[in-house]
């Protein structure tokens, strides 16, 4: 008779995030004087741009970057004393505006939390936490683990996450490192590794931290090796994330990355698609104005989205919301097919994944 499986999903205590600190000062006012370089309509923009901000979603710092002004010339905007015309700036930042409240409202599938991706993803994280160790968590492309990790960063403090960069060394893991512990300005200028890394252990020892690669495959030996000792010399805890890929730079007993994997304490089997259930939370969460999705549509964007997250999230779902919903149509099995065919070319896995 074969044991009962072990559940690793574990019930995780609630936190909220940190507050950033620029979101803790007050509102901002719009100007009584302006410099004469401010038009009419330009005051009137920049007190649209204020009022938004104000409602607290986003903050100065944010639009600025994402509308790829200069912070400093961003905020002499909104101060009304910018010496020459704004109107180019204040225009940047109302199309900012503008794209990401579409996105908001139209677009944007929002993150389900049950599902079993973020689920395992968070058992890793926690245990990691928890015990200061090393641990794996492979999911194949598209079923959402670097939106989990994104995730968890955003609800659990002292969480530091960051995406790889292809072949990604030392000294730009280690910069990273640096700049999300707001380090940055102490070492600039040095090109001494074992400085940063000195600089990181001092910043993270006798912490909670734990650390999340994500896409940890990519990075280079090297730079693997320094996360490594990061975790020994700190006693934090460090996760290392990615497709099966990964698999291969940690799973041998033998050679170079030993050491590694004699320090991994958790690591579950690997996921290799979302459920059928996690599908259905994830499309009855983007659709709350369906009063009742039948079953013959909910077959169809299984099959179509064939056990990927991704292609739910980013392609199917959009494209029936711009192109089947929004021109007045019936969200039913044909208009999923149609949409599949015609607006994203992904061909049908009947079944969905197995």
């Amino acid at each position: 008779m074969s044991s009962p499986s072990i559940n690793i999903v574990e019930d995780l205590p609630e936190e909220a995030p940190p507050l950033d600190m620029e979101e803790v000062v007050s509102l901002l006012v719009v100007p009584d004087v302006w410099h004469a370089s401010f038009t009419d309509e330009d005051k009137e923009n920049v007190a649209k741009i204020i009022k938004w901000l104000n409602a607290g979603t986003y903050i100065q710092s944010w639009l600025a970057r994402a509308s790829r002004i200069n912070i400093g010339t961003f905020n002499q905007v909104l101060r009304g004393k910018y010496p020459s015309s704004p109107a180019k700036w204040i225009r940047a930042a109302l199309d900012t505006m503008a794209t990401t409240d579409e996105r908001q409202t139209s677009r944007v599938v929002p993150f389900v939390d049950s599902c079993s991706v973020y689920r395992y993803a968070c058992s890793v994280y926690h245990r990691v936490r928890i015990y200061r160790m090393m641990g794996v968590f492979i999911s194949e492309v598209g079923t959402g683990k670097t939106r989990a990790g994104q995730e968890y960063r955003a609800r659990y403090s002292n969480t530091l996450f960051i995406e790889v960069l292809p072949k990604m060394a030392e000294g730009a893991l280690l910069d990273e490192l640096l700049e999300q512990l707001s380090l940055q300005h102490e070492m600039r200028g040095s090109a001494n590794p074992n400085a940063k890394f000195k600089r990181i252990v001092s910043a993270l020892k006798g912490t909670d931290t734990v650390i999340i690669l994500d896409e940890a495959e990519e990075l280079e030996p090297a730079a693997l090796e320094y996360a490594r000792r990061i975790r020994d010399v700190a006693k934090i805890g460090v996760v290392l994330q990615g497709a099966p890929k990964l698999l291969g730079l940690v799973k041998p007993n033998t050679g170079r990355f030993n050491r590694i994997r004699s320090r991994i304490g958790f690591w579950p089997d690997p996921i290799t698609s979302i459920d059928r259930r996690d599908a259905e939370e994830i499309i009855l969460a983007a659709f709350p104005n369906e009063q009742q999705i039948d079953k013959a549509a909910l077959d169809a964007m299984w099959e179509v989205c064939g056990g990927s997250a991704r292609v739910l999230v980013e392609a199917l779902i959009p494209s029936i919301r711009d192109y089947g919903l929004r021109r007045g149509r019936q969200l039913d099995r044909a208009l999923v097919l149609q949409i599949a065919k015609e607006a994203i070319r992904m061909p049908i896995k009947a079944g969905g994944a197995k």
